[in-house]
């Protein structure tokens, strides 16, 4: 039998070592990727309490909101206001678009449906016309083909 000497002792110890550092690396990865991506997924669920909360914690916007439902006129400055609460509520879902293509949001987890409800909404659509224009590429064929069925 052949001795192993003190130095290739050494060198096979080192070769576990770095087999093991490079296993725990892993091990570290997917558990940061899993991390950011529930953060991913709680900050969806912030974005959309914000708008609920908007709503809800707003009388004057959700007025605005029901008469534009009830197809109710509304005032000048309220379609300004309905108008830029829009805006952001495309921003919001433009967001979620781009945490879907970053692999931050599987397709199931977007809320495709809760936008469909936003469209219904006299004013929606047109605004899409003007501002959704501006937007990803991406999320306009999104929201075009899974959203308004273009």
């Amino acid at each position: 039998m052949k001795k192993i000497d003190l130095g290739q002792t050494i060198a096979i110890l080192a070769n576990v070592g770095v087999i093991a550092g490079i296993i725990f690396l892993a091990v570290e990865t997917q558990q940061t990727n899993d991390l950011l991506r529930l953060e991913a997924m709680r900050s969806q669920l912030e974005m959309r309490l914000v708008n609920s909360s908007a709503i809800v914690n707003n009388s004057e916007l959700a007025s605005i909101l029901h008469r534009k439902i009830n197809r109710e006129p509304i005032t000048a400055e309220e379609e300004f206001r309905f108008t830029w609460f829009v805006r952001e509520l495309f921003t919001v879902m433009e967001w979620q678009y781009r945490e879907f293509e970053s692999g931050g949001l599987e397709f199931e987890v977007l809320p495709i449906g809760g936008w469909e409800g936003w469209f219904e909404i006299p004013g929606v659509p047109e605004e899409w016309e003007i501002s959704g224009r501006v937007r990803d590429p991406g999320f306009v064929e999104l929201v075009e083909s899974e959203v308004l069925g273009q």
